[in-house]
This record gives C-alpha cells, sequence and structure tokens, in this order.
C-alpha cells in the first residue's frame, strides 16, 4: 500500500505533469489564447508580445475569399501555438484551417477547423506551413497567436500585420480600373481609395 502511494505522489509531482496543454490548447482559452503555464504550482507570466522573436508571416497583404492563403511562423523553433485570424479589434476567430503540418491539429472555437493548435511538443520551425481559407467578407483581419518556445517561455497574442480583403472575383487591378471608371463621380474616387489603403494606413500607424 506505501509502495503505490509513493508511486502516485512521484507520478503527480513530476516535471511531465507541470506541462499544460502539451497536447494542445483547450477551447476554455480560445478567446484569451493565454496558457495556465505553471512551475513548481506558480503560475508562469507571458513574454512581453510586442517584443516577441517569433513573427507571424502571411503570404500575402490581402485576402480572396474562397482562395487559400498560407502562413507560416518565423523567429526560430517552437513547441506550442495556438493560431487564429480575426478581424480587427473583434475576438472570434474567422475562417477556416485546413492541411494543418505535422504536430499540429485543428481546433474548433466558434465554427469547425477556425484555429489551429500544437498536437505535442515537437520542435516546430519555418517548415510548419499552416492554410488558411476564409468563404465570404473583406474586413481587415489579422493572425493572432500564442506561441512558446517552450513550456516555460512563451508569448500571448502576437500579431501579423493587417491584411486587407477583396471581394470575391476581383484583383487590385480590377479595383483599379473601376476606380478609373469613377474619377468622374464626386466622393466615389474617395471611398475607394479609402478602401484600398484602410489597411496599410493601420499598419503604418502599428509600426
Amino acid at each position: 500500500m506505501c509502495v503505490w502511494a509513493s508511486v502516485i505522489l512521484a507520478v503527480a509531482f513530476s516535471p511531465l505533469c507541470v506541462l499544460a496543454y502539451g497536447s494542445g490548447a483547450p477551447t476554455s482559452v480560445c478567446t484569451s489564447l493565454t496558457p495556465d503555464h505553471k512551475l513548481d504550482g506558480t503560475p508562469l507570466s507571458a513574454q512581453c508580445a510586442e517584443n516577441a522573436k517569433y513573427s507571424i508571416m502571411p503570404s500575402s497583404d490581402e485576402y480572396e475569399p474562397g482562395k487559400t492563403m498560407t502562413v507560416t511562423v518565423e523567429g526560430g523553433d517552437y513547441q506550442g501555438i495556438f493560431l487564429q485570424a480575426r478581424i480587427v479589434g473583434k475576438d472570434d476567430p474567422v475562417g477556416t484551417w485546413s492541411s494543418p503540418p505535422d504536430n499540429t491539429q485543428l481546433r474548433t472555437c466558434t465554427k469547425a477547423s477556425d484555429s489551429v493548435t500544437h498536437a505535442n511538443t515537437n520542435v516546430k520551425g519555418n517548415n510548419s506551413v499552416y492554410s488558411w481559407t476564409i468563404e465570404e467578407g473583406s474586413e481587415a483581419i489579422e493572425f493572432v497567436a500564442t506561441i512558446a518556445e517552450n513550456h516555460d517561455v512563451y508569448w500571448v497574442k502576437v500579431k501579423s500585420a493587417q491584411i486587407c480583403g477583396c471581394p470575391m472575383g476581383t484583383s487590385p487591378d480590377i479595383i483599379l480600373v473601376v476606380m478609373a471608371a469613377v474619377l468622374s463621380i464626386p466622393g466615389a474616387v474617395v471611398e475607394l481609395c479609402f478602401h484600398l489603403n484602410s489597411c496599410s494606413r493601420l499598419n503604418d500607424k502599428k509600426n
């Protein structure tokens, strides 16, 4: 009886049991993206997201509904991730992730596969490519992630540059043609220019 008690206590207080969410972030942190990492029972604090060693790099500075874009994390190897796309200024994830890279998995927060997280603590890196698609919308979005270098060192809500939406079936060249066609309509060009430049203005302010 004493032997079994000793074994249970040894397992309960082993370092392996301190590794919170080693098999992926739970849905309870879908909004905060904040892991419950502790060391010897003491909560660990996140690093400053503004000075994160990692950068979230989308494959384009604009998205088009129905077309897949990819996202990578640059800055070195990491073990944990919880990645979403969000409309700027909002907390709910949008779009759908697919074909998760090795050692990651899809997670459902509000809609199926609207988030992606690690499946284990194996090392991920620049070769881990995340695929994202949205079926509708044209609002500016940004990719937001919590990235853990290891159990003790992590950054919460690291953000990509803001991504402009391109209406389905259009492209910047088509928009410019339309803008040229409405040069004689007062106010129309101003509104169109604002749509084209709004993301870049927001990014300038952010930088």
